[in-house]
Order: structure tokens, then sequence, then C-alpha cells
């Protein structure tokens, strides 16, 4: 009965060892999606759902909120009775773990910064290219007045691209506090620029098509000029000729 007594007393006093530990799994429990997450697939299956920016704000958001209240979640080290359990390198693990994911995210945001950098880019650039060409025909000059009517329109959307694509996304990555590489820096603020130096060739364009447009104005003036008096000396040579006819039948 010593035994038996001595035995159920040990069990409890390991049971209400165990109280504790337990109760440190329950809290660590609620970041299971934390310690399951692949940061690797996780990213990849993000990627392609091509979030919204309020979308993306959020998910950094989620996970940097998750990696605070982990360190939060418990003392470094907590006394279980017969145990310690020392807490303190599980939490900045998972902390570390949760800014690598919300870094992650980021770094897809700064990707598409990228591309909508360089897409935008192109665009204003075939449409300086194109202001730049020289009007050698009449028939170029009436291309050229359409190509700048069409192209007005495009520049307003290009216009509300910069806001839209990247200035908002800068402004996001900023909030986070996510830097942005000097590569893609350099080339989004290289993109703003574009408007000031297409605006300056399309003004360019506009006054070289209206000087295009006269000069081939006054060439078809002159063009006339000389056929009218062309047709003057020919009539002059028809009305010789119907001369020298008439004194024949004489």
């Amino acid at each position: 009965a010593t035994l038996a007594q001595t035995r159920a007393d040990l069990n409890g006093i390991l049971e209400k060892s165990l109280q504790r530990p337990k109760a440190i799994l329950g809290i660590f429990m609620q970041y299971a999606e934390l310690v399951t997450t692949d940061i690797s697939t996780f990213l990849a299956e993000l990627k392609t759902k091509k979030l919204s920016l309020e979308a993306y704000s959020a998910e950094i958001a989620k996970w940097r909120t998750m990696g605070e209240k982990v360190m939060d979640a418990t003392a470094p080290e907590v006394h279980c009775r017969l145990l310690l359990v020392n807490c303190g390198a599980l939490k900045a693990a998972l902390a570390t773990k949760a800014e690598a994911i919300a870094r992650g995210v980021a770094d897809l945001l700064v990707a598409e910064l990228q591309d909508k950098a360089d897409e935008i880019s192109s665009t204003y650039k075939e449409i300086f290219d194109r202001l730049q060409e020289n009007s050698g025909s009449a028939e170029a000059v009436i291309e050229m007045n359409n190509y700048l009517q069409a192209t007005s329109v495009k520049l307003e959307t290009l216009q509300k691209s910069l806001h839209s694509e990247l200035e908002e996304r800068l402004r996001l990555l900023d909030k986070v506090n996510h830097e942005v590489p000097d590569e893609t820096f350099e080339g989004v603020y290289m993109t703003l620029g574009w408007p000031t130096r297409v605006f300056k060739v399309a003004d360019d364009a506009v006054k070289k098509q209206e000087e295009d447009r006269n000069h081939f104005m006054e060439e078809l003036r002159t063009d006339k000029e000389r056929f009218e008096e062309e047709l003057e000396e020919w009539e002059v040579e028809i009305k010789a000729l119907s001369s020298l006819g008439d004194m024949a039948m004489v």
C-alpha cells in the first residue's frame, strides 16, 4: 500500500508538472499556420493570385502581427514544478520565420513594381520614338496627325498608370518599411520621368507637323501655279497651231 501510495503521489506530482507545459503547447498551437507554412511554396502560390495592393498590405500585416504576438506569447523561460521550459529559442525562430514570410510577400510587390515600371517605360519609349519620326510626305503628315490625336488618349491612360501602378506601390512599400533595391528604385523614377520627355517631344512633333503641313501646302500651291503656267503656254501653242491649220485651208 505504501508503494502504491508513493506511485500515486509521484504520478500526481508529474501530472501537475505537465499542466503548464501542456498550457504552453496550447498557446503555441495558435501559430500552427506559421509552423507548418513552407515559405517557398506559400510565396509561389501567392504570386499566382495577383493580389490587390490592399490584399498585399493585409498579408504583410498579418505575418508581422503574428511574429509580434509570438514574442509576447510567453516568458522566455517558464518554470513548471519539476520542469523548466525554455521558450525563448522557439519564439525567436517563429518570429524570424514570420518576418521572412512578410518580407517575401513584400518582395513579390517589389517584383510587380519592377515589371510595371518596365512595361510602362516601354510604352512611353515607343511613343517617344514614333513622335521623333520625320514626315517625309504629305501622307506621312496626315498619318502623324492621326497618331498625335490617338496618342493624347493613350498618354492620359499612362499618366494614370504611373499613379496607380507605381506611386501607390512605392507608398505601400514605404509604409511597411520594406527597402526597394537601387536598380528597381532607379528604374521606377526613370519611368516617372517619361511624361516630361514625351510631352516635350509631342509639342515638338505638333510644331514640326504644322511646319511640314505648311511646307507641303506651299509645294502644292507652287505646283498648281506651275501647272497653270504650263497650261497657258499649251493654250498659246494650240491656238498657234490652229491658226496654221486655217491658213493651210486658205
